[in-house]
């Protein structure tokens, strides 16, 4: 277990190295110059050197890399090119709502997903079964954006039940930080539940025509017992890679339901600094995402062998 865990922090470790590489470049790739677009007032050959100087960008592209890169591994990703304040306080205030959104987006996927593929595996064939399946599909083809216009057109402004957007702490009043993260997080969970119902639906289905599925039928078994303790024990490991996989997409799409809803996230901080093209800022917040996500995979991994002790890690 040791050398698998050691193993996968090394692979995790290149990742995240490549993802910063990869948004070093993109940022630097946009033509422009970062100095002239911070300027606001009359600009001079003087002034533009001094500020490009001040910033760290007349430097080479591979010199700048490194030092960001030195830094970040001791926790400071820099100074705001706008505000000139410190990066890493920003996203430390910030981390814990887009964290809050995704784990909020998370449980009720799963609390959707799975009891409704389980249903729908065991009523092959039904109306229930038919009905899931189209919304669905449904849920995964609906953009993001537009199913959080809609639900705050039905839920705020038709039937004035939740609030359209911002952000209460918890420690203020857990109330209405509930209210205001509904939406987000349903709008944020409604493609990753489809996701979770079908793959639920078709690992059951597949676990359930197995032999020892069969056996214990034939044992004399309850079904509540077959499905609950044999088939879906085994049906929910490829459920569990699957949500894995879609924290990724979930921590990605924080982006445009923190804009859509005015939640002062990661995501919505990583928008605005990108109009503004503030490098400190952007590099910072796609870091502090990447490494969460491959962090979740690792979890997954080791969850395998939570879920079915057959699994062992070498």
């Amino acid at each position: 277990m040791l050398t698998f865990i050691l193993r996968r922090l090394g692979l995790a470790a290149l990742s995240i190295v490549g993802i910063m590489v990869i948004v070093f470049l993109a940022l630097h790739a946009i033509p422009g110059d970062v100095a002239l677009i911070l300027l606001d007032q009359e600009v001079t050959p003087e002034l533009l050197a001094q500020l490009r100087n001040d910033l760290g960008l007349d430097r080479p592209l591979h010199v700048q890399f490194i030092s960001w890169a030195a830094a970040a591994l001791r926790g400071d990703l820099g100074e705001s090119f706008r505000t000139g304040s410190d990066v890493t306080a920003q996203l430390v205030r910030r981390y814990g709502i887009t964290i809050q959104l995704a784990a909020m987006a998370s449980v009720l996927s799963v609390v959707i997903g799975v009891p409704t593929g389980i249903i729908s595996a065991i009523k092959r064939g039904s109306t229930f079964d038919y009905a899931s399946r189209t919304v669905a599909l449904l849920g995964i083809s609906i953009p993001n954006f537009w199913l959080g216009i809609l639900l705050i057109l039905l839920f705020s402004l038709q039937l004035r039940l939740l609030p359209t957007g911002g952000y209460v702490p918890p420690g203020e009043s857990l109330m209405l930080n509930m209210q205001r993260m509904l939406m987000p997080s349903l709008t944020l969970g409604a493609a990753m539940a489809a996701v979770v119902m079908r793959m639920t639906r078709s690992a059951l289905l597949e676990t359930l025509a197995q032999d020892y599925t069969r056996t214990a039928r034939a044992k004399g078994l309850a079904e509540r017992y077959v499905i609950g303790v044999h088939a879906l024990r085994n049906a929910l490991i490829p459920v569990i890679t699957i949500v894995g996989l879609q924290l990724g997409h979930i921590l990605g799409g924080t982006v445009v339901v923190e804009e859509v809803f005015s939640l002062p996230g990661v995501g919505r901080l990583v928008v605005r600094a990108i109009y503004q093209r503030d490098y400190p800022v952007v590099q910072g917040g796609v870091l502090v995402l990447a490494a969460s996500y491959v962090l979740i995979n690792l979890l997954v991994d080791l969850l395998y062998s939570v879920i079915d002790p057959r699994i062992k890690y070498d």
